[in-house]
């Protein structure tokens, strides 16, 4: 809820889908994930993975992605596999929320973001990663220096944290 102040007292104002969309339609920031210390909800069930519901903001719209499986039943021994959130602009359906896994990594861009990997050893036994995003553009903000990633530090405003740079 947002508020205004009108002579000394908070009045509430609400957005309707359409006007929020349009006010960040321009602003380059993407988020996979809710913005709390709370893990992307994932369970496995033999080769198949369920990514529970997470909110999303990409492209300069929010969505929220219902509980979503992935059947890895076909991935070979001993392999990995990286996993996207995509946002695919149809025309006739609007926008969509799809989860792709590819064994080759792919550029991130406003409609493509690496959200994870899944591997296997030579058992086929499943190890899956799939973690909160944060990007400006296609830079990532990250507490730990990898890349290109744009260098932040943990805690929070109640909590100390560190600066791994």
């Amino acid at each position: 809820m947002n508020y205004i102040q009108h002579q000394g007292t908070f009045i509430p104002i609400s957005y309707t889908p359409s006007e929020t969309d349009a006010m960040f339609a321009n602003i380059p920031v993407s988020q996979f994930g809710d913005l709390t210390a709370n893990p992307i909800p994932v369970t496995i069930a033999g080769s198949v993975v369920t990514v529970g519901p997470t909110p999303i903001f990409m492209n300069g719209k929010s969505y929220h992605l219902a509980a979503t499986t992935i059947d890895l039943t076909t991935m070979a021994a001993s392999s990995r596999m990286w996993v996207f959130l995509q946002i695919d602009n149809s025309g006739n359906l609007g926008f969509a929320t799809t989860f792709t896994y590819n064994d080759t990594a792919h550029a991130e861009s406003p409609t493509n973001m690496l959200v994870g990997t899944v591997t296997t050893d030579a058992s086929k036994t499943l190890t899956v990663s799939i973690n909160k995003v944060t990007r400006v553009g296609n830079f990532r903000l990250s507490a730990s220096k990898i890349g290109s990633a744009i260098p932040v530090s943990t805690g929070s405003p109640y909590d100390s944290g560190t600066f791994n740079w």
